[in-house]
């Protein structure tokens, strides 16, 4: 979506790519290319490989330089951009066939968080850049957005472990409401004698000897 987006604003005949980083495994991933379809099967014959998938060190030095969210021209090509990963031969090879013109670079940053990067190609030939405000904005609100399901992510994660950890525990766990329990695990469920789904249809104080309810 981001990629087919920014193409709208670039221009039809630019290349995207998106990259976001895999923060279990400290590594840039790229997850799409816009704008090389009718080349993906010879830029694969090049490669070796689909650049859809391709892995790169997330703790390179040159991606400290996009933090700001801002875009940044290269001037060293597609190798410095694609941070030495691929091979300069390689590399020079597809920006024969691309045609490629000047790139650039932005950070999908958002509260000093970097989330990926962005490289927008441009291929000789055409109009460069005159739109730089209205794609770093546009980048800016991605960027936003990729936050957001970031983090909802992590809670959904923490959420799952939390709930695993609970319902696997040695020890009886439940949680009451107004005398209701509203969750119990397993435990609960065997020194209770009570299935799990009963106990939740079950005033808590029926579950305390009468002599303890005071």
């Amino acid at each position: 979506f981001i990629g087919k987006q920014l193409q709208a604003i670039v221009g039809e005949k630019s290349i995207i790519a998106i990259n976001l980083i895999d923060r279990d495994n400290n590594v840039l991933v790229t997850r799409a290319v816009i704008g090389i379809e009718k080349l993906l099967a010879r830029i694969i014959k090049i490669a070796g490989k689909d650049p859809v998938g391709v892995v790169y060190d997330a703790k390179d030095k040159y991606l400290d330089n996009l933090y700001d969210g801002k875009l940044h021209r290269s001037e060293n090509g597609l190798y410095k951009v694609l941070l030495n990963t691929v091979p300069k031969s390689i590399c020079d090879s597809i920006e024969k066939l691309i045609n490629i013109g000047n790139i650039y670079t932005i950070g999908l940053t958002k509260e000093k968080q970097l989330f990926g990067t962005v490289i927008i190609i441009l291929k000789k030939g055409e109009q460069d850049l005159e739109n730089m405000y209205v794609v770093e904005a546009f980048i800016k609100q991605a960027s936003m957005a990729i936050q957001k399901r970031y983090v909802e992510n992590k809670l959904r994660e923490s959420k799952d472990i939390y709930r695993t950890l609970v319902e696997n525990n040695y020890d009886a766990v439940c949680i009451c409401k107004n005398y209701t329990m509203i969750f119990a695990n397993k435990k609960t469920s065997e020194i209770t004698g009570y299935e799990q789904e009963e106990l939740l249809n079950i005033n808590t104080l029926d579950l305390i000897h009468p002599k303890d309810r005071e």
